[in-house]
């Protein structure tokens, strides 16, 4: 079949292509080795790009939501936003030209031109990573009485796909208390709306969960997630604003990762 262009397979991956787009990329990743390593290229460009503050509007919403859905590209943003810090952090250190912003992508999922920066900055990641988990205690806290209510557990989120620390929040252990309260905190563009509700999603899109009617608070919005909702697994919450004339618009989406089954 005739080659397929980047901006098709750039759509495709976002979830806007149409049926006969969507046919194209979908032979092209059957065909050889060159077509998945074309599109391989656009998803780390994508990735790039997101890293950058590069997308914005209708492709920030589907990169969040469409494109980071299967579990091997959110590893790969994971992977990605530790190489970018350490190259940041090292900046006067000689780094190999394939590494570097606008070439380091170029060669998909990091060759090995770019593997001992990758393990290093892993390793470090890893270390860092860990303090920015969020988790709840590993058994109820000693009570006088033992009538007393169960400590209450608030988790904040940030927009996009990881927090700044660049690891999800994580609950690793199921709360005793009924609910979960989640503080969503708004982009700065995503304040003046009049309500707003939130959606509770697996990656894959399974809704398990909806609040309307919500109002902020300061620059956030809280929810109540019920306990028994949640499983092992990864979850998205999307959160969605009405305008005074009732207008419904996307705000962004909030992940976190649940250890517990």
């Amino acid at each position: 079949m005739p080659g397929v262009d980047d901006i098709t397979i750039r759509r495709y991956l976002l979830g806007q292509a149409t049926d006969l787009e969507q046919q194209q990329a979908e032979e092209l990743l059957l065909m050889d080795e060159t077509g998945r390593r074309q599109i391989a290229i656009v998803e780390d460009e994508l990735i790039e790009e997101y890293l950058a503050g590069e997308l914005s509007g209708d492709e920030l919403s589907s990169f969040e939501s469409h494109f980071m859905a299967p579990p091997s590209r959110r590893e790969n943003l994971r992977v990605a936003r530790a190489l970018r810090r350490y190259i940041d952090e090292h900046a006067n250190a000689a780094v190999p030209a394939p590494i570097r912003r606008a070439t380091w992508f170029a060669i998909p999922r990091f060759a090995l031109a770019a593997s001992v920066l990758v393990i290093a900055a892993a390793a470090w990641f890893g270390v860092r990573s860990r303090n920015n988990h969020v988790q709840t205690a590993a058994g109820p806290a000693p009570a006088p009485a033992a009538t007393a209510a169960p400590q209450a557990v608030v988790i904040a989120l940030t927009p996009g796909l990881l927090r700044s620390g660049g690891a999800e929040p994580v609950l690793k252990t199921r709360p005793e208390a009924a609910s979960i309260e989640f503080d969503l905190q708004l982009p700065p563009d995503a304040a003046g709306f009049a309500g707003y509700s939130a959606a509770l999603s697996t990656v894959e899109g399974r809704e398990v969960w909806r609040q309307a009617e919500l109002r902020r608070d300061g620059n956030t919005v809280k929810i109540s997630v019920p306990t028994s909702s949640l499983a092992r697994g990864d979850w998205r919450i999307a959160l969605a604003g009405t305008t005074a004339q009732g207008k419904p618009s996307t705000v962004s989406s909030y992940y976190f990762r649940v250890l517990f089954d």
